[in-house]
Formats: C-alpha cells, structure tokens, sequence
C-alpha cells in the first residue's frame, strides 16, 4: 500500500512488520514501507519470529576472534585465552603472556 510505517501500525491488523526483531523503514519515494531485520538479526521480517540471531561466533571468517568468543544479542564478545592480552584496539589475542616477571 501507500501507507508510512506510522500510518500502518495504527492500523495493526495491515501491519506487515511481524518479526519482533524487525524495524520498519519508509520507503525512499515516500509511498509504502519496508521491513527489515534488525541490526544483529537475520531472516523473514513480516512473519511472527521471523527475525533470528546471528550468532557471530559461528562465523569466525566473518566476524574475527582470535580467543574465545561469545555470542551476545547483536554482536559477539572476544576474551583472550588465560594468561594474554588484547593488542591494543584489536580483537587480537597477542602471544605475550600478561603474567608479570618474576
């Protein structure tokens, strides 16, 4: 239809933007809308549960950890195995231990 997102989900019933982890986006002529998965999330948009997680740490090719990763909602943490550090500004395990000199 013709509608904006605002006009259509006052009219819930006609609202196709379903997935709870959907967002709605005007279309760019200004006649109509767009659903799409939110930031962090994949998948059919207009059905109920429609929208998944991605779960970055199974995309290590894509989504770099060089540690152990753990998948959060919309992005992914990064730790370094016991006893080293980050390199500063990276998600990079360095191979120097952080353990002090004795």
């Amino acid at each position: 239809g013709n509608r904006t997102c605002g006009e259509a989900r006052v009219n819930s019933p006609s609202y196709t933007c379903r997935g709870s982890n959907s967002q709605c986006i005007n279309a760019p002529n200004g006649r109509g809308y767009l659903c799409n998965c939110s930031q962090g999330y994949y998948g059919k948009p207009y059905l109920d549960g429609g929208c998944q997680g991605i779960n970055e740490c199974e995309k290590p090719s894509k989504y770099h950890c060089n540690g152990k990763c753990k998948n959060t909602i919309g992005s992914n943490s990064c730790s370094c195995p016991a006893g080293r550090d980050y390199e500063p500004g990276s998600k990079e395990s360095s191979m120097q231990s952080n353990a002090l000199p004795q």
